[in-house]
């Protein structure tokens, strides 16, 4: 969803506004697909990386991110956007505000993880959840030290952010839905989102089985 807000701001951004976006392949690709500009986006190699483990991943993204930013020509730019908090979007984004001191730095959080204390299971393993505990808290900390503003997709998350925050949710096109027909069949329960154990998927398959026991006939369906 996150990804989705970026790439529809850049869209809208790149008709008023000289922009460049800094990305690996896969970044590339999406903006491409979502109608940002070729010559907006500027290209920097890493996609090889992620065949790899996820911690192995984020360390070389950061390192690679971060050099690539620091040996940079300072650019002289009047606002600074980094799609995520994640350490590779936000390190070049930091050093970029280092650089331009007057420029404004906004980063884009739609995604908080919790303490692996207490916590009994995560998907994908505690180490897992550990690093990107970790992570979140070095974010954490750059983000109260160097941002203007957070971006958020929840209310809830106003504050809980080291930094003023915005709300602000992903768009729908209401002609592309009036134009869809409506289908014959008939849903009690529907579910559209990411198929991910984050957004409680596994929680509600879990809740659905208790209520198919009691309710056989109702039905329930998945988009994602």
């Amino acid at each position: 969803g996150g990804d989705v807000i970026f790439a529809k701001l850049a869209k809208k951004w790149q008709s008023i506004h000289q922009i460049k976006i800094v990305t690996n392949e896969k970044g590339s690709a999406f903006c491409l697909q979502k109608g940002v500009y070729p010559k907006n986006i500027s290209l920097q190699k890493s996609s090889w990386i992620d065949r790899f483990p996820l911690i192995f991943i984020e360390i070389y993204k950061s390192l690679i991110s971060l050099i690539r930013e620091f040996i940079s020509p300072q650019r002289e730019v009047n606002l600074i956007f980094s799609s995520s908090f994640f350490l590779p979007d936000l390190l070049p984004a930091v050093i970029a505000k280092i650089k331009n001191p007057q420029a404004k730095l906004i980063v884009g959080i739609y995604l908080l993880f919790p303490s692996p204390f207490g916590f009994k299971k995560y998907h994908g393993g505690q180490l897992k959840l550990f690093f990107l505990f970790l992570s979140q808290k070095i974010s954490l900390f750059l983000i109260h030290r160097f941002a203007n503003l957070a971006l958020t997709a929840s209310d809830k998350d106003l504050k809980s952010l080291p930094c003023p925050t915005l709300a602000i949710r992903g768009g729908v096109d209401l002609n592309a839905i009036k134009k869809v027909k409506t289908p014959k069949k008939k849903y009690h329960l529907i579910y559209f989102g990411r198929f991910h154990s984050q957004n409680g998927i596994l929680d509600l398959l879990t809740i659905w089985q208790k209520v198919a026991v009691k309710l056989p006939a109702v039905k329930f369906l998945m988009i994602g």
